[in-house]
C-alpha cells in the first residue's frame, strides 16, 4: 500500500514536471533547498531536463539558469531559518541532515576559517548541499559570503547535472542504434521507458541507502543529544 502511494505521488510529479517543466524544476528545487524532502532528488530532475530531447540555443541556458535561481533561493531560505534558529535547529533536524553532531564545533570553526571554500565544496559532493546549508547558517557565516559561494556552485551543479543528463541519454541512444540497427520514433519511446527504468531504480537505491544510514547513526546521534 504504501509502496502504491509512493508510486502514485511519483507518477504525480513527472506529469506535472512534464507539462511545466520549469516551473517545477524551479518549486522542486527551491523546496528542497530549503529543507523539505521531495520524492525525486533534485539532480535526478535536472539530469532529466538535460536528457530530454530539445532544440535551440536557449534550452540549456533556461533550465542551467532556473535551476541556479530555484538552489540559490531555497538555501538562502534555509539559511537564514538555521541562522536565527541557531543550534537547537542543528540538536533537533540534523538527525535527518546526517550531520556529526560530536563534530559540529569542530565543522563549525572550519566555516568560520574557510567559509567560501567549505561552501563551494561541500555543496559539489553528492548529499552535502543542504548540510552545508545549515552549517553555513549555524557558523553565521556572513551573507555576504554565504551568497556568492552558493551561486557559483549552483551553477556548477546545474550544469554538471544538465549535461551528465545529456550525455547519458546520447550514450543511451547510440546503444540501442547499435541493437536495433536503426533510429526512429519507437526507439525515442524505448529511450525514454529505458531511463525512466533507471531513474525510478535510482530513487528506490537512494532512500534505502537513506533509510540504512539513518539505521546505522541512530544511537550516536542519540548520545550525542543527550550529553550536555
Amino acid at each position: 500500500m504504501h509502496y502504491a502511494r509512493l508510486h502514485a505521488f511519483v507518477k504525480l510529479i513527472f506529469d506535472f514536471y512534464g507539462l511545466h517543466q520549469l516551473a517545477a524544476l524551479f518549486i522542486f528545487l527551491t523546496l528542497e533547498e530549503a529543507g523539505l524532502p521531495i520524492p525525486i532528488p533534485g539532480d535526478v530532475l535536472v539530469a532529466i531536463a538535460g536528457a530530454r530531447h530539445h532544440s535551440g540555443f536557449l534550452y540549456p541556458f533556461s533550465i542551467i539558469g532556473i535551476s541556479t535561481l530555484a538552489v540559490f533561493t531555497g538555501s538562502s531560505i534555509l539559511y537564514w531559518i538555521v541562522r536565527k534558529g541557531g543550534r537547537p535547529i542543528l540538536y533537533k533536524y540534523g538527525k535527518f541532515l546526517h550531520i556529526n553532531l560530536k563534530r559540529a564545533d569542530q565543522i563549525e570553526e572550519w566555516f568560520r576559517k574557510r567559509g567560501a571554500i567549505m561552501i563551494i565544496a561541500g555543496r559539489l559532493i553528492p548529499g552535502l548541499r543542504i548540510p552545508t546549508t545549515v552549517m553555513s547558517g549555524v557558523s553565521e557565516v556572513p551573507y555576504i559570503v554565504f551568497f556568492p559561494s552558493t551561486f557559483v556552485a549552483a551553477a556548477i551543479w546545474s550544469s554538471f547535472y544538465f549535461f551528465a543528463g545529456n550525455a547519458a541519454v546520447g550514450a543511451v541512444r547510440i546503444a540501442l542504434t547499435h541493437v536495433t540497427g536503426f533510429l526512429d520514433e519507437t526507439s525515442d519511446w524505448v529511450t525514454f521507458m529505458f531511463i525512466f527504468g533507471f531513474v525510478v531504480l535510482g530513487i528506490y537505491l537512494y532512500y534505502h541507502l537513506q533509510q540504512e544510514e539513518r539505521k546505522k547513526n541512530a544511537p550516536a546521534i542519540a548520545d550525542s543529544i543527550d550529553k550536555p
